[in-house]
């Protein structure tokens, strides 16, 4: 095993470097200061306890200043050692379930250190056990207080960046839920937008032809009728059907955002002066990171936008540009229409400005009565992913 593999083999499944690296950070920063007070506390006691209050405390003789100073030193040393097997073990990047096991022997290891200062130094005699075992007690607390605190910050993290990444997870999940939904949703359409403009406008056109053949044998008024009735459904298959065909499915959709849009355009009345302004090179490259959901919602908010102006605006001059910004589709729809006051419900709109605004984008509309209607949308280039 190479050194690659041992360093991808200690470090816990599904942990990042980066969160590794902030762990033991996080590790080193918690147990440090623990360590830092832990080690004041306890020179402070030993100054107080073998210094000058020795005799009114333990009735004995002051120690020697060096006595002292191997005393602070020794517990240093002890904190110092916990910390080297620290950064040798890679606390910090192992899994929980070792913890039980190491910090016990970590511990072990600066008790055995601190006892060994003492006994080479003299200021334990070596067989004397109930001094020693009040070191093996003091020291070995002292050292889980300072791991515990470490380990309480990394596990504390852990725990919050665990949750984090669930709900991450969660919300990708549901995320590509939704576009697979979406996008099945799309093939109905399509398949449904298919049936109408083929099979159901060529058997119209049957009938159609059935019935003018009809009118040829029948008296005058009767063929009148028959005509009329032949003529109805030309209008239903040119008006209606292809009306459903393409609200399902709009026309050149699959060619691109351009040539969905002008297809729109072109239903537009001729008496309708329209201005169309469109960078089709920009628009394009952009059009290129969208997928066909948000590609839909772009042509939408230009259908919706259209209906509104022609059927309930009554307007006579419209002015359609798709242009970018950034990494941005941005459309603007402008007519001259009757407008409308603040009190006007636009619930097509409405429902694209919420669908827009979830995947990033957003969709406003400006409008007073007689001074016509603006309708801005904006989507981001991976608008289809977002959704």
């Amino acid at each position: 095993m190479n050194a690659n593999e041992v360093t991808t083999a200690a470090r816990p499944p599904g942990r990042l470097p980066s969160a590794t690296v902030n762990d033991s950070r996080l590790f080193y920063g918690a147990a440090g200061l623990a360590g830092a007070i832990a080690y004041v506390t306890v020179s402070s006691h030993t100054v107080f306890l073998w210094g000058a209050q020795s005799a009114s405390l333990r009735s004995a003789v002051a120690a020697s200043l060096p006595d002292i100073t191997i005393r602070i030193a020794a517990n240093l040393i002890a904190i110092i050692s916990l910390f080297i097997v620290c950064v040798l073990a890679r606390v910090p990047e192992r899994m929980p379930r070792t913890w039980a096991w190491l910090v016990p022997a970590m511990v072990l290891i600066a008790v055995v250190v601190r006892v060994i200062i003492h006994q080479v130094t003299g200021l334990r005699p070596r067989y004397d056990m109930p001094p020693l075992l009040n070191d093996l007690a003091f020291v070995a607390v002292m050292s889980m207080a300072v791991l515990a605190s470490g380990l309480a910050a990394v596990s504390v993290v852990r725990y919050v960046r665990a949750t984090d990444e669930a709900r991450a997870g969660d919300a990708l999940h549901a995320a590509e839920d939704l576009a697979l939904v979406r996008e099945e949703e799309l093939q109905v359409r399509r398949r449904i937008a298919d049936e109408l403009h083929g099979t159901v406008q060529n058997r119209l056109v049957l009938l159609e032809t059935e019935l003018t053949d009809i009118a040829e044998t029948l008296p005058p008024e009767s063929a009148r009728r028959v005509r009329a009735v032949s003529d109805a459904l030309d209008e239903v298959r040119e008006k209606e059907v292809r009306l459903a065909s393409a609200s399902l499915y709009p026309e050149s959709f699959d060619r691109g955002l351009v040539p969905a849009i002008r297809a729109l355009v072109r239903r537009v009345p001729a008496s309708i002066d329209i201005d169309i302004d469109i960078d089709e090179t920009a628009v394009a490259a952009v059009d290129r990171g969208l997928d066909t959901t948000g590609r839909l919602l772009i042509v939408r908010a230009t259908e919706e936008a259209l209906t509104n102006a022609l059927r309930h605006g009554k307007a006579t001059r419209l002015t359609v540009s798709l242009d970018t910004d950034d990494d941005d589709l941005v459309l603007r729809f402008a007519d001259n229409g009757e407008g409308f006051g603040a009190d006007v419900e636009l619930s097509g709109l409405a429902r694209l400005r919420h669908s827009l605004r979830r995947a990033g984008g957003d969709l406003q509309v400006v409008s007073r009565p007689g001074d016509g209607t603006v309708v801005s949308a904006r989507a981001p280039a991976r608008l289809g992913e977002a959704c």
